[in-house]
């Protein structure tokens, strides 16, 4: 019995109350959430989104700073056999969060009653550093397995914001007929 336990972990291995405090909200009230306007949901999702990829922005950047880290020293044979990264798929992830984004925005201008004249704001994929006096504030840099965890907990609640963004874009829907 005890053997399974270790497998399976045990009631710490999901803990929910594992949070950041600079990362949107996941609930709302019911009655705060139905008195809201159209536009003023998408625009509080588009808002949240930017949180989200920034966020995964610079811990992506930290994870890459780390594994560059420690990959000094070590043998060249094995520094060009690198697997895909966790790197790699938060870049991923932020690219269809761009694309989403991009989405959202243009739900938003379409409620409005305006036309998209152009590519709407969104964040853009580079090569340059995240460069906000913010950004170290948002996710002090850390011990290699605390910045894991924290990558985690950033897509935990992205994950957990996404099914709520699937409801409200459900709703649009329906009254909308989208």
């Amino acid at each position: 019995m005890a053997e399974n336990k270790e497998q399976l972990g045990d009631r710490y291995f999901e803990d929910r109350d594992l949070t950041l405090p600079t990362l949107p909200s996941i609930s709302t009230k019911f009655s705060d959430w139905q008195a809201m306007e159209d536009r003023d949901r998408l625009s509080q999702a588009s808002h949240n989104l930017h949180i989200f990829w920034t966020h995964l922005d610079v811990k992506r950047r930290q994870l890459e700073t780390e594994h560059q880290r420690q990959r000094v020293g070590k043998d060249s044979f094995l520094q060009g056999q690198r697997a895909p990264s966790i790197e790699k798929a938060m870049l991923s992830v932020q690219m269809d969060l761009r694309d989403l984004i991009e989405h959202v925005s243009a739900q938003l201008h379409r409620l409005n009653g305006t036309s998209v004249s152009g590519p709407t704001p969104s964040p853009v994929l580079d090569s340059t550093p995240l460069e906000t006096s913010s950004s170290s504030l948002l996710l002090p840099t850390q011990k290699l397995w605390s910045s894991r965890l924290q990558g985690y907990v950033i897509l935990r609640d992205l994950g957990r914001y996404m099914e709520k963004l699937v409801r409200e874009f459900i709703l649009l829907a329906t009254k909308h007929h989208v």
